[in-house]
């Protein structure tokens, strides 16, 4: 899978989003903790980290035990693995922080086609949020809420 189309899955299912933005906050963590801190039933977060995993947005950690370092929501400063522990893949850090930086550009004012022109001449996450500051100051746009970015998405199939 590709960033374009990880980015499509991670903005189809709020809830993978969710859980994407948990585990990049939390580093490592496990399925009962993290539908526990998202007020998700522990069954559709097992289904949906295994669908992260088949997408390549998210691993299974190889470790025996985890460091505080590792999961920053853990109390203790090591403890032995009870649980079956998960990370963001490269793939899918890339993939949330290509999200954030679109999400930033479209709040700066730039417009759905300029982002869409911007994407298809390679035009990367910094060079948007820059891009949004001038589109603001000189077309004198409103802020655009990320919701917007999400909708745009789905309609043009991440193109």
């Amino acid at each position: 899978m590709d960033e374009r189309q990880a980015s499509v899955s991670l903005l189809s299912d709020q809830r993978l989003l969710a859980i994407a933005l948990h585990l990049e906050a939390a580093g490592i963590d496990y399925p009962y903790s993290i539908a526990k801190r998202n007020g998700m039933p522990m069954e559709v977060v097992e289904e949906l980290v295994a669908q992260m995993v088949s997408m390549g947005l998210v691993e299974r950690s190889g470790s025996s035990s985890v460091k505080k370092s590792d999961d920053v929501f853990k109390k203790s400063n090591e403890v032995h693995k009870h649980h079956t522990y998960f990370a963001l893949t490269e793939l899918g850090e890339k993939t949330l922080r290509e999200l954030k930086l679109r999400a930033r550009a479209v709040s700066r004012g730039v417009s759905q086609k300029d982002i869409r022109v911007a994407l298809k001449s390679g035009i990367n996450g910094n060079h948007l949020e820059k891009l949004g500051i001038l589109v603001r100051k000189n077309r004198g746009m409103a802020l655009t809420p990320f919701g917007e970015l999400v909708m745009w998405y789905s309609r043009n199939g991440g193109d």
